[in-house]
């Protein structure tokens, strides 16, 4: 059997900067939550925390930390691209790296936060020991990610992802892995961005049975594209996201199955040695 080599970092980083543009106009509805689901672990940390998001896409966790008052911020991101949008948008007092490797000093960060990136990594379980090690002893790592339900849909055919790497992680080896690294497992569970993601993985096995799908596949006919309805109005990014944190619970429940079958999922973590 051939092991392939993980793509080259140079490559890698490119293609990251080849969808940029599309990452960052995906719509705030559907990463609201996620965000709040990353940052309500947080948000009790003093102000003077010293936070790193890793991954961190489009700036949209860096400019709501800032609006909450945190004032030592860092944002690491292989695609120069996305980079390039934060430094347009905000937040201006952020420290922006751009690298595919952790490379800060041991028991750097109070808190490390990534929504939506240890899925899209060559190694991932060397990342997290990575975010483990540079976090200080005491300091927490909150993660959110895909569930495993996406391996599934995958597999199926019924989903294709427009990100160079797409993998999602059985919910008890990411956790295995924490623990490898020295992280407690505060809490993990599942959650939606919005109701229509209920039931997702039942929803796509219905319409792949669908007698009726199959017949118009068959016979040629086409679903004709369905007029594309009014802009959305602008939002207030940070404040909904705030508004979001305030509804998402806090708890120390460890639902593994939220993690395998719900739309997203989190983990909640500590790093062992300092004061709980």
């Amino acid at each position: 059997m051939t092991t392939l080599a993980p793509p080259h970092p140079l490559v890698l980083a490119s293609a990251w900067d080849e969808v940029a543009e599309e990452l960052n106009a995906i719509p705030l509805e559907l990463e609201r939550v996620r965000y709040a689901a990353v940052l309500k672990f947080v948000e009790s940390l003093p102000k003077t925390a010293r936070i790193l998001e890793a991954g961190c896409g489009a700036g949209r966790i860096l400019r709501t930390l800032a609006a909450m008052g945190f004032e030592n911020l860092v944002g690491l991101e292989i695609s120069q691209a996305r980079l390039d949008y934060v430094a347009r948008v905000g937040p201006g007092s952020a420290e922006l790296i751009c690298d595919d490797q952790v490379n800060f000093d041991d028991d750097t960060f109070d808190a490390v936060v990534t929504a939506a990136v240890i899925e899209h990594v060559t190694d991932p379980a060397q990342w997290l020991g990575q975010l483990a090690r540079v976090t200080k002893p005491g300091g927490l790592v909150s993660i959110a990610t895909d569930t495993y339900m996406w391996h599934w849909l995958r597999r199926l055919g019924l989903y294709r992802t427009v990100q160079p790497i797409d993998q999602a992680i059985w919910p008890t080896t990411l956790i295995g892995w924490a623990r490898q690294s020295g992280l407690d497992l505060v809490a993990c569970g599942g959650f939606v961005n919005v109701p229509e993601q209920r039931w997702y993985f039942v929803k796509q096995l219905r319409r792949l049975t669908s007698l009726r799908r199959w017949w118009c596949k068959l016979r040629g006919i086409r679903r004709p594209p369905q007029p594309a309805g009014p802009r959305p109005p602008a939002v207030d990014e940070t404040g909904c996201i705030i508004e979001a944190i305030r509804d998402f619970p806090l708890s120390q429940r460890r639902d593994v199955p939220g993690c395998i079958w719900s739309y997203e999922c989190y983990y909640w973590f500590r790093k062992a040695g300092g004061r709980a």
